[in-house]
């Protein structure tokens, strides 16, 4: 199976064929044969006009099939309810699925209309094919139709239009004489003047079976075909295109394809659009689906690790990559600092650096909910080691004359926490300072009580006790002038009182 997600577009269909929906200014039009309050269920998409040849055929009832006629309809974002879309078709019979242009101004579509003379074949039904027909939108207004350059309405059926979207080709279906098969696709080029050129053949795609549903979006082409490797009836192919060549057809598989007719795909964004389908389970005999192609999505990690101090690239450092809960890859930086890595789809990771006389870095890294492929970059910058440089942490205050450790200093000694559990080769000193304020002797017992303190919260969080010692310092070491007998403010009281770090040992 393909990664493709289907829904049944129930809005859409009806207990008759539904089939070949396209978008159309913010909403989206469908060929329907819903006419008919109830009717059997009937093979999809016949391209021809069939009646008893001593009269007319009725206008209401499609007598080869029970149904009504198929006619062109409309439903606009938003809206609960279907329309007829409003072309002055001036047929009183089929009008199959369009194909507008790119400004939504011009439409192609089928039609069939009964012309003054009909050929007649003794003790035969008679057959009426279908023609293709073009409209231009003035304001709010569709023209009369115009017939196409290659309508033969009592020779052969043409059918099946589908306009590229720079309008300067037309694909179609037709079983003209000279194809290879039931019904061919052909191509037509526009010329300056606005008129179609001679019609070819689409090399590659047709077979000695019927080809049907012509689409180009971008540099892929899609088709249905009921003549090559197929999972029954009509299935949908996709091949790509170099210019104007189509390349080798693939079948698109299941569940895009079924054992039944699976025809009309259409393209409505990236990796978005709508096919139609018999298959079973649906509301009625042909159904219109959307899908979601979810390709095989592919990303990427990369990135640099820097010298936090320099900005410089850090060749030879060890990246670690790690699901969470699982087994980390490594791989060690080339020369200009960098590393690269492949991820999987909707996963999390841990990111992380390490390298001799310098702090870890860590990050995370995630691919759960991105849609499109994608190169991640990210980088890391380590901190280097300097043995005995006082790092000061900051927001670690205590109340007066107190060495308990409050609940906004627990969140700054949880990050030396980290720092220890990250880089398990450091040892440190955790020292604390107080101000000049009070009596020398009690200014050093207090701060040693508050750096003990410090120390077994570190500690009761699972460090070794042997890697982290408490010092304190007393006032015997400002930052500033403020020692004894001088006067400061506040200001700079509260810079002499501080907890440091300073890593003793590697």
């Amino acid at each position: 199976p393909k990664n493709v997600a289907i829904t049944n577009e129930r809005s859409l269909n009806s207990p008759q064929s539904d089939w070949g929906a396209v978008g159309f200014d913010n909403g989206v039009v469908f060929a329907s044969d819903r006419s008919v309050a109830s009717a059997p269920k009937t093979k999809a998409g016949r391209p021809f006009l069939k009646f008893d040849g001593s009269k007319l055929p009725d206008q209401n009832t499609y007598g080869w099939t029970g149904n009504g006629y198929l006619n062109i309809y409309t439903k606009t974002a938003g809206s609960d309810s279907v329309a007829l879309f409003p072309l002055r078709t001036q047929s009183d019979y089929h009008v199959g699925a369009a194909s507008f242009s790119a400004d939504g101004k011009e439409v192609y579509f089928t039609l069939t209309r009964v012309p003054k003379k009909i050929g007649r074949v003794k003790n035969a039904p008679s057959t009426l094919n279908i023609e293709i027909y073009s409209s231009i939108k003035t304001g709010e207004v569709w023209s009369d139709p115009v017939p196409f350059r290659y309508n033969n309405v009592q020779g052969w059926s043409v059918g099946d239009p589908f306009l590229t979207a720079d309008g300067s080709s037309l694909y179609f279906v037709s079983d003209k004489p000279g194809g290879k098969g039931g019904t061919d696709i052909y191509v037509v080029k526009r010329s300056a003047g606005g008129q179609w050129g001679e019609a070819i053949a689409v090399a590659g795609v047709n077979t000695a079976g019927n080809e049907r549903t012509p689409v180009k979006a971008d540099n892929q082409f899609y088709f249905s075909s009921d003549g090559d490797t197929s999972m029954g009836g009509l299935d949908i192919f996709r091949a790509t295109m170099s210019g104007d060549a189509v390349g080798a057809a693939q079948n698109m598989g299941y569940p895009v394809n079924s054992p039944q007719d699976d025809f009309a795909l259409s393209v409505t964004a990236s990796q978005k659009g709508y096919f139609s389908s018999n298959r079973d389970g649906g509301a009625g005999s042909d159904d219109i689906y959307s899908f979601i192609d979810r390709a095989e999505l592919a990303f990427r990690l990369e990135g640099i690790v820097f010298d936090k101090e320099t900005s410089l690239p850090l060749a030879s450092a060890v990246v670690s990559l790690g699901k969470v809960d699982g087994t980390p890859l490594k791989v060690q930086t080339d020369s200009t600092g960098a590393f690269r890595f492949n991820l999987d789809e909707n996963s999390n990771y841990e990111l992380s650096a390490d390298r001799t006389s310098y702090r870890s870095a860590n990050d995370k890294v995630g691919t759960s909910g991105l849609e499109s492929s994608q190169v991640i970059k990210k980088n890391l910058y380590l901190t280097p080691i300097v043995i005995n440089k006082a790092i000061r942490l900051e927001n670690i205050y205590y109340d007066f004359d107190q060495s308990n450790i409050r609940p906004d200093a627990a969140v700054e000694l949880d990050k030396l926490v980290r720092i220890m559990q990250e880089n398990p080769t450091i040892w440190i000193e955790l020292g604390s300072h107080t101000d000049s304020r009070g009596k020398d002797q009690y200014n050093q017992w207090l701060s040693q009580r508050r750096a003990n303190a410090a120390v077994q919260y570190i500690i009761d969080r699972g460090i070794d006790q042997s890697r982290v010692t408490a010092k304190g310092y007393g006032e015997s070491v400002p930052v500033n002038e403020c020692t004894n007998g001088i006067a400061c403010s506040e200001q700079a009281h509260q810079a002499n009182r501080r907890t440091e770090f300073k890593i003793v040992k590697q």
